[in-house]
């Protein structure tokens, strides 16, 4: 609903700190399929130490969840399929 002119972007939280090219991240929008409209990666690699498989209290995606702290996102497609 905003950012109408913008096609793709890179969210990440204001703690990360990019050891490599952010262009290698902004080139895996190229291998989204047509259906992909966001890219996150695991919260966590180990289930048994990550935080939502000991601590959370409510549903959660996967064995360990998903971090936000970095997100791909395909606006335009997201405008078409009317995510929220």
């Amino acid at each position: 609903m905003i950012l109408k002119e913008v096609d793709s972007l890179i969210y990440v939280d204001t703690d990360v700190l990019f050891l490599q090219p952010v262009e290698l991240i902004w080139d895996m929008l190229t291998h989204f399929n047509s259906t992909q409209l966001v890219a996150m990666a695991p919260e966590h690699e180990e289930p048994r130490i990550a935080w939502y498989s000991r601590f959370s209290r409510h549903p959660y995606y996967g064995k360990t969840g998903i971090n936000s702290g970095v997100m791909l996102m395909n606006l335009t497609r997201m405008r078409v399929a009317q995510f929220k």
